[in-house]
């Protein structure tokens, strides 16, 4: 299985403005943070993480009821860290994939479902390309 930090370190590499200081745990997604959040399995507080919980995100049913602990998004990139092991969920994949538009400028991160019949969610497999925790 490949540790989550994986994701991260990949997501960070993607990031226009690199953490300053790589031993600081305060900032995050630097070495220390990421070693932190991997030995503790929680994610450590940091000014800019929008702290997210699988009862109140909009997006929740598309984990299947797996707790999920991060999410940011910079520019066309997102990464959500989820309980889970080294998988892709494919239906939270295959519904953002859905929701892209060829030629737009711009990503769509809302995922939220078009359709009004929750029986739609009930056929969804698990689903988004993130890293499992």
């Amino acid at each position: 299985s490949v540790p989550f930090t994986h994701s991260l370190r990949a997501f960070r590499a993607l990031l226009p403005t690199p953490p300053v200081n790589e031993n600081d745990v305060n900032e995050e997604l630097s070495n220390a943070w990421i070693q932190q959040f991997y030995q503790t399995k929680t994610c450590p507080p940091t000014s800019n993480n929008k702290m997210i919980s699988s009862l109140s995100d909009p997006e929740a049913r598309l984990y299947q009821g797996r707790a999920l602990y991060y999410r940011r998004i910079e520019q066309h990139t997102r990464i959500t860290v989820f309980e889970g092991g080294h998988e892709i969920l494919h239906g939270a994949a295959l519904h953002w994939l859905s929701q892209q538009r060829q030629r737009s400028a711009a990503t769509a991160w809302n995922l939220q479902q078009e359709s009004s019949s929750s029986s739609d969610w009930d056929t969804v497999a698990p689903g988004d390309a993130a890293a499992g925790h």
